[in-house]
């Protein structure tokens, strides 16, 4: 984060303990975004930020919720925003909030308080063209990632097993063409689950997805990319001097590992594998 950023981040005062989202939750405006909460975007050399209105006793088309953040989000057209990231629902201060407009797709970051939009109708498609198999090249030939049982597993390529069978949606994420279920850190294990519920379920933080960034494209191509792969306790606090004493849990995003051919969360006997998606097998 900035400098910048780093000074935003201190802007909660009169905060006193958390609250719900809003009193503007049953707006309909909620079904128009995707929303992720404790996540922002890293960087802020690409976005405009907008202060809520009454701030330092200043007008703005920012009324201080998600909603309002959705709404200044899609006023902008030249660049679009592409994502904002609101903050924070938590402050009971409305014109002491601020929206940031992200004008570029960057690495997300686990930000407690904050929360992270994406306009449904400016999603950048990174579904796939039809179903693929996952396939890596190993010392014995090539292998294939199976959903087997709850887990995953690369086993040998067979055109026949439907669970070998893969297919990205909008959001890159991959789904068992067979199952329906994703790759997800489960308890500390990388087991099968049910896709979350696209508006509020969060797939994107909770299953293994492409990676995508705006200014690259091709990063980490071929990988398996878990926003929640790991994660520890880290001091709850702005700074040292202000902090309680208390700790929160910070997630750790990266590459789905392999320990002895099944998908493994970060582990000293667990390597990192990469995998061509292959539509039909040699």
């Amino acid at each position: 984060m900035t400098t910048e950023a780093n000074l935003l981040l201190q802007t909660r005062s009169n905060t006193v303990g958390a609250v719900s989202i809003s009193q503007d939750d049953e707006d309909d405006r909620w079904g128009k975004f995707a929303h992720y909460m404790d996540y922002t975007m890293q960087g802020m050399g690409n976005s405009i930020l907008i202060r809520a209105d009454g701030f330092n006793n200043t007008a703005s088309n920012f009324d201080g919720t998600m909603p309002g953040c959705y709404d200044v989000c899609m006023a902008q057209t030249e660049p679009p925003c592409l994502a904002f990231t609101f903050a924070s629902p938590v402050w009971h201060l409305k014109q002491n909030r601020w929206c940031l407009l992200h004008k570029e797709l960057a690495v997300l970051h686990h930000r407690n308080e904050f929360m992270l939009g994406f306009p449904s109708s400016r999603r950048v498609d990174l579904s796939s063209d039809g179903a693929f198999f996952l396939q890596r090249l190993t010392r014995n030939g090539k292998v294939c990632l199976a959903e087997v049982g709850s887990h995953f597993d690369s086993i040998d390529c067979d055109a026949a097993n439907p669970k070998q069978k893969w297919y990205r949606d909008v959001e890159g994420i991959y789904i068992n063409n067979n199952t329906n279920h994703c790759i997800s850190n489960k308890d500390g294990n990388i087991e099968a689950v049910v896709v979350p519920g696209r508006l509020a379920g969060e797939p994107l933080i909770n299953c293994a997805r492409k990676f995508y960034t705006t200014s690259n494209p091709d990063a980490m191509k071929n990988f398996l990319f878990l926003e929640h792969l790991d994660s520890y306790d880290v001091p709850d606090g702005e700074n040292e001097a202000s902090w309680d004493g208390t700790f929160r849990k910070f997630w750790e995003p990266g590459p789905v590992r392999e320990k002895q051919g099944r998908l493994s969360v970060k582990h000293s006997m667990a390597h990192v594998q990469q995998y061509d998606e292959v539509h039909t097998l040699e």
